[in-house]
């Protein structure tokens, strides 16, 4: 049989605790990804927003979180980990938008014009829409959320999210979350070998290419 070992007994309970939110914020993250549904109704932070509650907290905090308090973490500790895998999480996710337009559909698995098709809310489309000129807006508003492109359409959004420079600002705005997050290693953990680990994760979130 398997046996978990090394874990804090008092911590059993207030891991058990850190579950109590979770359905909660996923939910919320949810019910923020389906209001407001016009791009011309969307904002950068609303995005971000949600990108938080649906994917940060449940993907990337909560499970840090749990084992550290299995793992006895004083209070220091976990605000600190708080602090480094919001941030992180949230650059998971706007990475895995920026996949999910320019990914490699082989390697990912999936479609790469699905995210097109649902109309869905993410960084790219919002800083796009910000900046195009209204031609590209109009374009914009017919494809994004249909789930009827045309031949061509996909290659269309690809090139003005490129064109309006909303790509390089995703990207940009991902790079600056892991720094964010990076910046509390230290008060997670001294020993270089994990401070390594835990840089290593967040680098590999906006690295990936699956």
């Amino acid at each position: 049989p398997i046996q978990i070992v090394n874990i804090h007994k008092p911590g059993l309970l207030r891991a058990v605790v850190l579950l109590g939110p979770a359905p909660v914020e996923a939910v919320t993250g949810q019910l923020l990804g389906v209001v407001d549904g016009r791009l011309s109704d969307l904002a950068p932070e609303r995005v971000l927003l949600i990108h938080e509650y649906k994917t940060a907290h449940y993907t990337v905090m909560l499970p840090l979180l749990m084992g550290a308090v299995l793992a006895g973490a004083d209070s220091e500790q976990q605000v600190a980990i708080r602090n480094y895998a919001i941030p992180i999480g949230i650059a998971f996710q706007i990475q895995d938008d920026i996949l999910g337009l320019y990914g490699d559909r082989e390697v990912l698995g999936k479609p790469v014009d699905s995210d097109v098709k649902e109309g869905k809310k993410t960084l790219l489309f919002v800083h796009a829409y910000e900046r195009a000129t209204p031609e590209q807006r109009a374009t914009l508003e017919r494809i994004h959320g249909n789930p009827n492109l045309e031949p061509g359409d996909l290659d269309t959004v690809r090139e003005i999210v490129r064109q309006t420079g909303a790509l390089e600002q995703s990207e940009e705005t991902a790079r600056e979350l892991v720094a964010d997050g990076k910046d509390y290693i230290p008060q997670i953990e001294v020993a270089p070998k994990w401070c390594r680990m835990l840089g290593g994760l967040a680098d590999y979130f906006i690295i990936r290419r699956a």
